[in-house]
């Protein structure tokens, strides 16, 4: 479902939320704003690559051909430019983040995606399978687009309504991509500083980048204020998870992070 402008959503798109699990509000945030918050420092990034505790956050993806890898998203993003930090307690974000939730809400977590040209997508699953259910109850995130989305560039994809049957599959893994090939997946196109707003719950997945553009989401994630501020305490826990599932030691990798903090037109 997708709402023109956002003042204070409709009964009609909040029921659309709660039907399909998924709102999208068109031009919600000024372009502008979004071309400051990509001007990131890379000695930054530098020192969380070498630091054993926060390197975890630095997520290595797959390239489209299988020749490698190079960094695709950064967890716990805010720290980074202030205006991801702003972005974060932005009432256009939080207000409806708090009506489609029902109550006022605490920010749970927040990455920043690259999604750099041929890099690989992401495997259907839910939000919740993935360590969410070990502090909160529900939570919904907010995917603010810095540049087009479209289905050649690896566009979010997501099969509305099934977020209402709660938890699909084993946790901490992806949803069997063959028992959901021919789920009836729906593609989300977006323009710079367009937001979709969608569920934990929400089964989604994305194909790789085969065009020559980034795809660049920041997305900070809401959860209910009765389930208490876990923000930090998430952050333990996935630093902890992550360096046991993914290897943290980046020595010898390629150095992608200057193309991937602006677009790339190669």
């Amino acid at each position: 479902m997708t709402a023109d402008r956002f003042s204070c959503l409709t009964n009609q798109d909040l029921k659309a939320y709660q039907n399909d699990g998924f709102l999208i509000v068109r031009k919600l945030l000024d372009p502008a704003e979004l071309e400051e918050a990509t001007h990131l420092d890379q000695d930054r990034f530098e020192q969380m690559k070498m630091d054993p505790l926060q390197s975890p956050r630095l997520e290595m993806g797959d390239r489209l051909d299988g020749s490698g890898k190079f960094m695709v998203k950064v967890d716990g993003a805010k720290s980074l430019h202030p205006r991801l930090a702003a972005l974060c307690r932005d009432a256009r974000l939080t207000e409806p983040a708090q009506q489609m939730l029902g109550e006022q809400v605490n920010l749970f977590k927040d990455k920043l995606i690259f999604k750099p040209p041929r890099a690989a997508g992401f495997s259907p699953h839910q939000d919740m399978q993935f360590g969410w259910h070990r502090f909160i109850r529900d939570g919904l995130s907010c995917m603010i687009a810095f540049d087009q989305a479209h289905e050649l560039n690896g566009c979010l994809q997501v099969v509305p309504g099934e977020h209402r049957a709660g938890l699909l599959g084993p946790l901490e893994q992806n949803l069997p991509d063959k028992a959901w090939n021919d789920a009836p997946w729906r593609s989300v196109l977006m323009d710079v500083g367009d937001v979709v707003f969608f569920s934990a719950f929400l089964p989604h997945r994305s194909a790789g980048n085969r065009s020559s553009q980034s795809r660049r989401v920041y997305m900070p994630t809401y959860a209910l204020t009765s389930d208490g501020d876990q923000y930090d305490r998430y952050y333990r826990w996935w630093v902890d998870w992550a360096s046991q599932q993914y290897p943290s030691d980046y020595a010898g990798r390629e150095n992608q992070f200057p193309s991937l903090i602006r677009s790339s037109n190669t």
